[in-house]
């Protein structure tokens, strides 16, 4: 179940599909990709609402190597959160 593992691997959390609440889907459009600037990406985004009771002391680090808490007025504020984050 590829909700179940991205929860793991992002928030090192198991979250069943079943207690998320779907927020909409978004689409991202690139002129280049990770394979040259000369193919361009398109991705297509399934956005979910999870709440949970525990809380995030530690992160796992396999996807990423920095985290950190924003208020959302600090993230549409903030130029280094990528457009498509906020």
């Amino acid at each position: 179940d590829a909700f179940l593992r991205l929860c793991q691997d992002e928030v090192g959390l198991e979250v069943n599909i079943e207690d998320a609440v779907p927020l909409g889907s978004y689409e991202h459009f690139y002129d280049d990709s990770v394979f040259g600037e000369s193919i361009t990406t398109h991705y297509v985004v399934l956005a979910y609402k999870i709440k949970i009771e525990q809380m995030l002391t530690t992160l796992p680090k396999l996807q990423h190597s920095d985290y950190a808490w924003f208020t959302n007025r600090e993230i549409l504020e903030d130029e280094s959160v990528h457009k498509h984050t906020k």
